[in-house]
């Protein structure tokens, strides 16, 4: 049985919104497929672009007023292979005072990847933060979820990048610029667990940064926003899950290793 469509939906903090991602197939030439596990075949068929065809799926999203039924349709202007309403490792889709959204996305080929800021009133785009190589882009490495955040009062947004060479974070404005690099070294960035935006500090883990224990072991860090006073909180040799309470203050550290159980212990988020 095919398995059911089901649209990502975000509400909005002021719950009078919802964004919506949608995939455009129309005109999209048809791939037939053959079923041959029952006694008399069944065909099927998916729209499904083949390459050199002008018409493709156009990833797009929607900005629902909840009150008014007003459909606000949002295609980027750099037509991307897939466009993103998920979110990171921490929610900041919706910016904080609702009237902002924050789409990530790929080109075709994935060579290019970026995100973008838009007004929720108007569709305004802005790109604030953005990558392109040669070969692939990645905007995440390939353990763990989206690597972004965007601060509530909109002014840094927090972007992983291997532009050096290696898997780390990079702060931007508002409007794009780069301010500074978070973190460097030969070690990489994994995710970002939280944000502490009155110390402006960035909490994240971290793989290969500690000399002789195993490479892909997280770890959980703490960067200033200008990225200084770099610290590790979780010193055990072993791999580290986390999770943040909701006011930052404390964390649930659940580390293991391949030959020893989960050990759950409660931390506190100044000093580990």
């Amino acid at each position: 049985r095919p398995t059911p469509q089901r649209p990502q939906i975000r509400w909005s903090p002021d719950s009078k919104k919802l964004l919506v991602s949608r995939q455009d197939e129309r005109g999209v030439g048809q791939m037939p497929y053959i079923a041959f596990t029952n006694q008399r075949p069944k065909l099927y068929t998916q729209p499904y672009a083949l390459p050199g065809d002008s018409i493709v799926p156009l990833p797009t999203a929607h900005i629902i007023d909840v009150d008014s039924k007003i459909n606000l349709e949002i295609r980027l202007a750099s037509r991307p292979l897939t466009l993103s309403t998920s979110g990171s490792s921490i929610d900041s889709v919706w910016a904080e005072g609702s009237d902002r959204v924050f789409l990530t996305a790929l080109s075709r080929g994935s060579k290019r990847a970026w995100l973008t800021a838009v007004d929720a009133a108007s569709g305004a785009q802005t790109t604030v933060a953005a990558d392109s190589f040669a070969t692939f882009a990645e905007i995440s490495p390939p353990t763990d979820p989206d690597s972004w955040y965007t601060t509530k009062d909109g002014q840094d947004a927090f972007w992983w990048s291997e532009r050096d060479g290696w898997g780390h974070f990079y702060r931007f404005d508002r409007q794009g610029a780069l301010k500074n690099q978070l973190t460097t070294g030969p070690w990489f960035g994994s995710a970002i667990k939280y944000v502490d935006e009155v110390a402006k500090q960035v909490y994240f883990t971290a793989r290969g940064r500690e000399a002789g224990q195993f490479w892909y072991y997280a770890k959980l860090y703490r960067v200033n926003y200008d990225g200084s006073a770099l610290t590790l909180l979780t010193p055990e040799d072993g791999h580290h899950v986390i999770d943040f309470s909701p006011s930052g203050k404390f964390f649930v550290d659940t580390w293991s290793r391949i030959e020893k159980p989960p050990v759950t212990v409660l931390r506190g988020a100044p000093d580990g």
